[in-house]
């Protein structure tokens, strides 16, 4: 998508006030959800993704993959620019999450 890095810029700038770090070193996926249609719009970040098997757009939150939905729902557990939990990722705003695979 031409403009994801548009879409990610709060997420971004959040990482960077709060100091919090991206430490996996593999496929990192940024995940937005839309709160008023579920749309879940996955970026695939890093030299892996031309294989990525979950980036995409996932209209009302329909077939969203499991691994996504699982770490999702652990990280929607914590507060906003908390730090990073471990092989899981962070979240970096209310709707902005970065998922490691």
């Amino acid at each position: 998508m031409p403009h994801d890095h548009l879409r990610m810029l709060e997420d971004i700038t959040n990482l960077r006030v709060h100091r919090n770090e991206l430490t996996h070193k593999g496929r990192t996926y940024h995940v937005k959800i839309c709160g008023h249609t579920g749309t879940w719009v996955v970026t695939c970040l890093g030299m892996e993704c031309v294989d990525s098997h979950l980036a995409g757009t996932y209209y009302y939150g329909k077939h969203v993959p499991p691994l996504l939905q699982s770490k999702v729902a652990v990280l929607s557990m914590v507060e906003p620019n908390s730090p990073e939990v471990e092989g899981v990722g962070l979240r970096s705003s209310e709707d902005g999450f970065w998922v490691y695979d």
